[in-house]
């Protein structure tokens, strides 16, 4: 059985390397990471630049122990927070497309790790929405500094080896992880508040998350 990261993607390629460099921190070794983003439909055959990073990253970087699965994993549009509505990305079609991809890994028997730090705000609701009602086995954010945050692109860091390597593997001071509850701990924690009260279940969320926030 693999463990499978599955994660929302914007422009910053480092929102999903941070994460797993994170993930690692906390001895979840991640076999496959799969990104679901939004492709420009005036790109054609080619990949945006945050895929073409990642690609590199997970063979260079990674020495190719962690699969990058990014083939046919996007949808077509512009930016889905784009105005023009002629061409802009739906969010139902994203979000079904979240949908197909965690339904495929899931039927595969893996483990299945959602990320939802990437792209629009919308993604990140349509990714937490898609890994609840799957029931996945963990949901996680990763937060980085403004500094980072800053120089998370791509065209951020042409021709600079040491800003890229800092925007992809931020410091452990630069990045925070924060567990989301899944949809069996939030049911399991719907029966603590009845029977232990609302302040254990905080407790037990804020202990999940200490030494991160």
């Amino acid at each position: 059985m693999e463990s499978v990261l599955i994660a929302s993607l914007g422009e910053s390629p480092g929102v999903i390397t941070a994460l797993v460099d994170a993930l690692k921190e906390r001895r979840i070794e991640i076999n496959r990471v799969i990104p679901v983003y939004i492709k420009p439909a005036i790109l054609s055959n080619n990949e945006p630049p945050q895929i073409t990073e990642l690609e590199k990253e997970f063979k260079e970087y990674y020495k190719g122990k962690i699969s990058f699965d990014y083939r046919d994993k996007y949808v077509v549009g512009s930016d889905i927070g784009s105005k023009n509505e002629k061409d802009r990305a739906s969010s139902d079609d994203f979000f079904r497309k979240a949908i197909e991809i965690i339904n495929n890994v899931r039927r595969d028997g893996h483990c299945i790790i959602v990320g939802i730090g990437g792209g629009r705000k919308t993604m990140s609701a349509l990714m937490t929405y898609a890994a609840l009602i799957n029931d996945v086995q963990h949901i996680y954010q990763i937060m980085v500094s403004d500094d980072i945050e800053n120089i998370g692109r791509p065209n951020d860091w042409i021709g600079n080896k040491d800003v890229r390597e800092r925007a992809l593997h931020p410091k452990p001071d630069e990045r925070w992880l924060v567990k989301l509850p899944t949809r069996s701990e939030i049911a399991n924690y719907c029966d603590r508040i009845q029977n232990e009260g609302v302040e254990v279940v905080n407790n037990i969320i804020f202990e999940q998350n200490t030494g991160d926030l």
